[in-house]
C-alpha cells in the first residue's frame, strides 16, 4: 500500500510540473512584443557610425511613408475583402472580378513606388559604408517591412509591409 502511495505522489508531481511547464508563455508572445517595442533603434544598431541626425531623418522619412502608405492599405484590404465577396457569389461576375484585381494591383503598385522612393531617400542619407550595410539588408532589415524599400513578393492577405505595428523598422 505504502508502495502504490509513493508512485500516486510521483505521479501526482511530474502531472504538476508537466502542467505548470505548459502554461508558461511562449516566446512570440506578449513578453517578446513588449522588448520589441523597447528596441525603438535596434536596426540602426547594425549600420556603422550612424549619426543621431541620420537616425532622426530616418525615421522622418519612415513616418511620411506610413502616412503616406496607410490609407492605401486600408483601401487593399477592403477591396480583397470585396473580391473575396465577389469570388465566393453563387453566380461570379467576372468582369466584377477581374475589375477588382485591376484595382488591387494599382493599390499594389502605388504602395511600393512609395516604398521604393523612401528606401531612395534613405539611402541618400548614408555614407558609402553605410550604403553597402544597408543594402547587402535589403530583404530583412530594411527591406519590405521598413516601408523603405518594395516589398519582395506578394503574400496572400498581406499588404505592402506598412501599417502593421509588427513591421515597423523600429519595432524589429
Amino acid at each position: 500500500m505504502k508502495q502504490l502511495s509513493k508512485i500516486s505522489a510521483i505521479l501526482l508531481l511530474v502531472g504538476g510540473l508537466a502542467t505548470t511547464l505548459m502554461a508558461q508563455p511562449a516566446g512570440n508572445g506578449p513578453q517578446k512584443r513588449t522588448d520589441q517595442n523597447a528596441q525603438v533603434e535596434k536596426p540602426y544598431m547594425m549600420l556603422p557610425d550612424l549619426t543621431d541626425a541620420q537616425k532622426d531623418q530616418m525615421k522622418d522619412i519612415h513616418l511620411k511613408t506610413m502616412k503616406q502608405v496607410q490609407p492605401l492599405r486600408n483601401q487593399l484590404m477592403e477591396k480583397r475583402a470585396h473580391l473575396k465577396t465577389l469570388t465566393t457569389a453563387d453566380k461570379a461576375d467576372i468582369k466584377a472580378i477581374n475589375g477588382q484585381i485591376d484595382d488591387i494591383s494599382k493599390l499594389e503598385v502605388s504602395i511600393e513606388k512609395i516604398q521604393a522612393a523612401s528606401h531612395q531617400e534613405v539611402r541618400s542619407l548614408l555614407t558609402d559604408e553605410q550604403r553597402v550595410v544597408f543594402d547587402s539588408h535589403r530583404g530583412g532589415m530594411m527591406g519590405n517591412r521598413s516601408g523603405f524599400g518594395p516589398k519582395q513578393g506578394r503574400g496572400h492577405g498581406q499588404g505592402a509591409g506598412l501599417g502593421n505595428p509588427n513591421n515597423c523598422p523600429f519595432n524589429n
